[in-house]
């Protein structure tokens, strides 16, 4: 039959108790499963961050490394169009005094092909060396 009212409010008490003990442990389950969610937002948010920050370095270095680049390629060109209007310069040094030796050459020859036809004496010394080699 029915239980007695002492027995009945024992086990009233003991379902109520475990009813209580249940509610706080699912409220710890829940309060731990919070603080895994969040720990693992967390994480996230730090592997997340130190991959911008990977990124990031990884884009700053590239644009110093292209700026190096350009800068090198500038200064070789400046050093290269340097070295060609040097190279022109002598060139054309060159150039001008091939031509100044080559013109006082052909003024030497012409002042001495003139002063040997001009000069009576040399005339003779030469008519009287080539009746000389003739007569050999």
């Amino acid at each position: 039959g029915p239980l007695p009212p002492a027995a009945m409010s024992g086990t009233k008490a003991y379902v109520e108790h475990r009813i209580l003990k249940r509610r706080v442990q699912e409220a710890k389950d829940l309060e731990l499963r919070r603080k895994l969610t969040e720990n693992n937002i967390l994480a996230g948010h730090g592997r997340s961050d130190i991959r911008v920050e990977g990124k990031r370095r990884a884009r700053s270095e590239a644009a110093e490394r292209r700026e190096l680049f350009e800068d090198y390629q500038y200064v070789r060109g400046e050093q290269d169009q340097a070295r060609r209007t040097q190279i022109a310069k002598f060139e054309t040094q060159l150039a001008d005094e091939l031509s100044r030796r080559k013109a006082e050459q052909l003024r030497i020859e012409t002042d001495k092909r003139r002063i040997c036809d001009g000069s009576e004496e040399l005339r003779t010394l030469k008519e009287r060396l080539h009746m000389a080699k003739v007569n050999k």
